[in-house]
């Protein structure tokens, strides 16, 4: 039996004897060549092979030991490459010269060569079929059985030792050829043309649920990927890459979909372009080589292929071909000569400078944009203030007016002390609008909250109730008259009146007092806008309540309520003689006031939340329910007093009736 340590030597000499068999071709093809040092192991079980320079500075004589071996590696190595033109990855000038991101990183392999291994490395480049599977077929296991069915005859089958292209590394490729390890790694992914006018997609998900039209390479392998997936989108086909840029620009599709390094390509030098973050179907770019290139030659290049990823090689060049070079930070323009304020914007591909948050503006993105708190304009609450004036001069004439024509017998008829009440409610409603102007532009508190609902509630019951009290108690006068002439015990005296008065506002206040006690009017802020970092940039102040609805339904059921009995009392009382009851005047200020409310609160729940035009509806039915209240009430008073030319006489009945509302 063989011991632990003795088993682990076994497998330890059987992986370096396998390392020989596959590194033999060295030894045997090397004429003339550079020392290396098999040292051990990566991590994936893969030998690692040092440059002699690692070797020198990286690995201390004591690391080797006499279970190293030594290897030899060619001085030169010699191949024939062929080039699919694909701007960027390869192009080719008119002089014949060849360039792009593929080529730049083979002159960098060809430097790795030389200063990490010693090893001149040459390469003839020539032309490739322009086609991505005609010139794949060149370096394929199969190509000499198909030069029967393709352009290629037998003898191309010898012509490249690799095909320099940008290729998807697909499970078929990789069974008909070798691959090199991954240069790059692309996606689908789709552009959009930024100063286009109309609805602006970034997603094909976008596109498909609209039906705009999306532009496609037809015949490549990214056109059938995306049909798949949006099956359902509408597509406009190009011949080309360059075509389907251009029909973007010309509006016949709202994305074109491609490659996304080829997309990155085209927005790096034209800045109308930019791709949108949507990424799917990612593939591996590699290069293809000929399964006839020794394994010696196949192992360095993969080497020096990797290196150039691992110091940045491939990185360099990416921002080089796929990358516009943007300002340095802190500087925009076409120049770069203009300021770009570094904490709050950056420039992009067109030099202009952008803020990062909505929160900044300015040409340098330096200027600090104020939180927009919606408050209300200084032109809005003037003219809420101009409306409460309104009406207190149109109150405070009336009142002059009725002291100075208290002796009339209109104004006596008309009883004095209800329309002292009027005018008092009318003071007391509109004061609401002047509440209403009350704001803070943070979290409060605000006060006048809760004043609102008790001003305009208060003042609309001492109003409406007096006015439906007295149509009420003239309504009975008149029709006891009619009925029971000269039975006064039928008639309903003031006392009796002021009490129907104080029974409506009773049930207004204790409404209010409960709203105020359990769940009153508090002053909230909501942010309606932030940028990405949580800065507000726009907010809405109002008054609120858990339970606001429950209480304002209570109160407006309430004011329904009592407009509809009084417009049901002023059309029985419709054929008292108007110059003494007003029943016709009151009727028109009910019904008027029933219009604006059944009008005003729609318009409310329609505007929703915004502050400026909800407030001014709020402030002119305010306005409008007091005005014509006092000026139908006064305004008959007044004519009836001062431009009727004599007092008309009346009939027997009439004339009694007349004395006994006087009296009461």
């Amino acid at each position: 039996m063989m011991s632990g340590s003795e088993i682990c030597k076994a497998l330890f000499f059987m992986k370096m004897l396998s390392a020989m068999a596959l590194l033999q071709p060295l030894q045997t093809s090397a004429s003339e060549g550079t020392t290396f040092t098999i040292i051990g192991e990566n991590d994936s079980g893969a030998p690692f092979t040092s440059s002699p320079s690692m070797v020198a500075t990286t690995t201390p004589s004591s690391a080797i030991d006499k279970d190293s071996h030594l290897w030899t590696f060619p001085s030169h190595i010699s191949l024939r490459a062929g080039v699919l033109v694909a701007p960027p990855f390869a192009s080719q000038s008119e002089d014949g010269e060849f360039g792009g991101f593929q080529i730049d990183l083979l002159r960098r392999m060809q430097i790795f060569a030389k200063e990490y291994d010693n090893i001149t490395f040459d390469v003839t480049l020539d032309l490739s079929p322009p086609q991505y599977g005609a010139a794949f077929d060149l370096v394929a296991s199969d190509c000499v059985d198909l030069a029967s069915n393709t352009t290629h005859s037998a003898e191309d089958c010898d012509k490249f030792d690799i095909i320099i292209a940008n290729y998807y590394a697909t499970a078929s490729r990789h069974l008909r050829a070798h691959l090199s390890p991954t240069v790059l790694q692309s996606s689908i992914s789709a552009i959009k043309y930024v100063d286009k006018t109309g609805p602006d997609y970034t997603t094909l998900s976008q596109a498909q649920a609209a039906q705009a039209p999306i532009c496609l390479k037809d015949g490549t392998f990214y056109a059938r990927v995306v049909r798949e997936k949006f099956p359902a989108a509408a597509y406009y086909t190009c011949p080309s890459h360059e075509a389907c840029i251009q029909s973007l620009k010309e509006d016949k599709c709202v994305l074109t979909c491609d490659d996304e390094l080829q997309l990155h390509y085209a927005a790096a030098w034209d800045p109308s372009l930019e791709v949108t973050g949507e990424r799917f179907n990612t593939q591996n770019i590699v290069w293809a080589y000929s399964r006839a290139l020794p394994q010696t030659t196949r192992t360095l290049l993969d080497k020096w292929m990797r290196d150039a990823i691992t110091n940045a090689t491939t990185d360099e060049l990416f921002s080089k071909y796929f990358q516009k070079a943007l300002c340095p930070i802190g500087t925009a323009g076409e120049q770069c000569e203009l300021p770009c304020d570094p904490d709050h914007g950056h420039s992009n591909a067109r030099g202009v400078c952008i803020c990062k948050s909505s929160k900044w503006t300015g040409d340098d993105c330096s200027i600090e944009v104020p939180e927009n708190v919606n408050s209300l304009s200084g032109d809005m609450v003037w003219a809420a203030y101009i409306m409460f004036m309104l009406n207190v001069f149109t109150i405070m004439l009336c009142a002059v007016w009725l002291y100075w024509k208290r002796r009339t017998p209109q104004v006596m008829v008309s009883q004095p002390s209800f329309l002292c009440l009027v005018l008092a409610g009318c003071l007391i409603s509109s004061s609401a609008i002047l509440a209403m102007t009350q704001e803070d532009t943070g979290e409060g508190p605000v006060p006048a909250c809760m004043a609102i609902p008790w001003l305009y509630s208060v003042g609309f019951c001492i109003t409406f109730g007096t006015l439906f009290a007295k149509i009420r108690r003239v309504f009975f006068i008149f029709r006891n008259a009619v009925s029971t002439f000269g039975n006064r015990k039928q008639l309903v005296s003031v006392w009796e009146t002021l009490a129907v008065i104080g029974a409506v506002l009773a049930v207004d206040v204790i409404i209010l007092i409960l709203w105020t006690a359990l769940d009153p009017l508090q002053w909230q802020r909501e942010v309606l806008t932030e940028d990405i970092f949580g800065v507000p940039l726009e907010s809405i102040g109002y008054c609120t309540a858990e339970h606001w609805a429950i209480w304002a339904g209570l109160i407006v059921t309430l004011h329904l309520l009592l407009m509809a009995v009084a417009c049901f009392m002023c059309y029985a009382a419709r054929n008292i003689p108007t110059r003494f009851a007003e029943g016709k005047y009151i009727s028109i200020a009910m019904i008027s006031n029933l219009q604006i409310f059944v009008v005003g609160v729609p318009i409310l729940v329609i505007i929703g939340a915004d502050p400026q035009t909800g407030f001014f509806v709020r402030s002119v039915i305010i306005w409008m329910n007091d005005f014509v209240v006092v000026t139908l009430i006064f305004g008959n008073l007044i004519y009836s007093v001062h431009l009727d030319d004599a007092v008309e006489e009346t009939k027997g009945s009439d004339r009694c009736i007349t004395n006994d509302v006087i009296r009461l």
